[in-house]
This record gives structure tokens, sequence and C-alpha cells, in this order.
């Protein structure tokens, strides 16, 4: 709705990428990506949109889950949550993803069915299953009041995750670069926030033709 309302000529395409996949934004000339932070060369820039603790989101009927007692934003015992399968989006079909390492240290590990290239498409599985997912609480939250699902807490600790945009510097300059950067910002604080979006005009370059 941002891009529609400010800038209503520009095409927006969207791609999964492999976290710190720069070689796959040269190739496939990706302007802008979101991503966990990692590591970055000199010729390429990185700013931290925000930070986010990690939940579990399942659909708000789960029998299993009810059958615990367990209301949204309860913690989940640590038996159900490595009992219960899991989907965890891998654009290269990996079975671990964040937040195992850390469950490895408890000596326990979860239970894996399904893996998505697909991030968008998560909260659609889980409304749809009994399989559950981590994701960003964030994200988790936009979902959950979209779609039929609950959010519940971690059994375990895990570090926040910081979230990066992250470009090559080249394009510092550019105007609509710079506005398609500072959209995401804006984005990003109301999303961390919870404020409805806004934002600022489309520089020309980007204006509808009259």
């Amino acid at each position: 709705r941002l891009v529609s309302k400010l800038a209503p000529g520009v095409r927006l395409q969207f791609l999964n990428l492999a976290d710190g996949d720069l070689e796959a934004m040269e190739r496939l000339e990706i302007d802008l990506a979101l991503m966990p932070v990692f590591p970055v060369r000199d010729h390429v820039a990185l700013e931290i949109m925000m930070r986010s603790h990690m939940v579990v989101v399942a659909r708000a009927d789960h029998e299993r889950i009810r059958a615990e007692g367990l209301s949204p934003g309860d913690v989940m015992p640590l038996d159900l949550y490595c009992e219960l399968g899991h989907v965890v989006f891998s654009t290269e079909g990996k079975l671990q993803a964040l937040g195992d390492a850390a469950l490895a240290e408890t000596g326990r590990r979860r239970n894996v069915a399904m893996t998505l290239p697909f991030f968008s498409a998560l909260g659609h599985v889980l409304t749809d299953t009994d399989l559950i997912a981590m994701l960003p609480g964030q994200t988790a939250q936009s979902a959950a009041s979209l779609l039929d699902l609950a959010v519940y807490r971690l059994p375990f600790a895990i570090d926040p995750i910081a979230l990066a945009m992250i470009w090559y510097k080249r394009a510092d300059a550019t105007p609509a670069h710079q506005w398609l950067r500072a959209s995401v910002r804006q984005i990003a604080v109301q999303l961390e926030a919870g404020y409805p979006l806004a934002g600022e005009p489309a520089p020309d370059t980007l204006a509808p033709e009259v």
C-alpha cells in the first residue's frame, strides 16, 4: 500500500535469497536485500533495521496445544515444542535454522516436518496444518492479526535477531535508491512500533507520468 500510494509507477519484484548470498544479489541485479546481519565486504552497505525476539506460532485452534491448556503469550513447554512438527523457511531446503543451536544446548532437537522456500507462505501453511514455526516477533504478530494464528513464547533462551538492509554502495547517491531505502526504514520503524504505514513522497524519478 505504501508504494502504490507514493509511487504507483514502480514495479516491485521480490526474490528469496539464502542468507548472505551476495553473489546472487550481484547476478540477479537485486537493488536491496533484507537479511539477518552477517559480515559484508567494503563495497557493500549494511544498516540494521530492527531487532526481534523469536516466538512460536501455530494455528489458533491447534488441538494439541489446547489440550496442554496454553493461551497465546504463554511459554510453550519444551517437550511440546520438540514433539510438534515444525515448518522451516529455507531457500535451500536446510533442516536447521536460527534457534537450533540454542535448542541443542538443552540436549534437544526439534521435529522438522517441512521446509519452504517462500517466507510469505509460512502463515498459510500454519493455518491449514498442525505444524508450528519459529518466527521473529514482529512478523508473527503481523501474521496473527491477518490469519487465524496464535503466538507463544519459546521454552529456551535465544538472543534477539537483527534484521539488516543490505545494498551495494554504488547506489548510495541514486535518488530512486535513496527513496527506496528511506521507505524501507519507515516501514521497519512502524512495524516495530505497531503503527500504520506512512511514508514520504517518492522522488521525481519515480513519480507517475502525467
